[in-house]
């Protein structure tokens, strides 16, 4: 039974372990991005239109773009649904509308 409370607790301490760990990990991003101050101003979002002129974006500056020159106009009120074949950049576009990933080039 001594056994048995041992490995208990060890695995446990282990968990404990892990947990703390991730609360030591730095942020990834800036939660407040030099952009905010500009929407701000501008009192966004006024109309929640979008506008993609030109964006494109890389996971890694070394490879080819998930999105390349996208150019759409989404009016107010409008009902989008977004489809494609598998590695199309359907959910690069849902990173970049979110904001989990930046944009290389263009404008959103």
């Amino acid at each position: 039974m001594s056994l048995r409370m041992f490995f208990e607790v060890r695995d446990l301490m282990r968990s404990f372990k892990r947990l703390h760990q991730y609360t030591q990990i730095e942020s990834e991003d800036e939660l407040v991005k030099h952009q905010d101050k500009e929407l701000a101003e501008k009192k966004w979002p006024e109309a929640g239109e979008l506008n993609f002129y030109n964006l494109s974006m890389k996971y890694r500056e070394f490879l080819d773009p998930a999105i390349n020159r996208l150019n759409c106009n989404i009016k107010p009120g409008m009902k989008v649904g977004i489809i494609g074949h598998t590695g199309s950049g359907k959910s690069s576009l849902v990173q970049v509308l979110l904001r989990l990933s930046d944009h290389c080039e263009g404008s959103l």
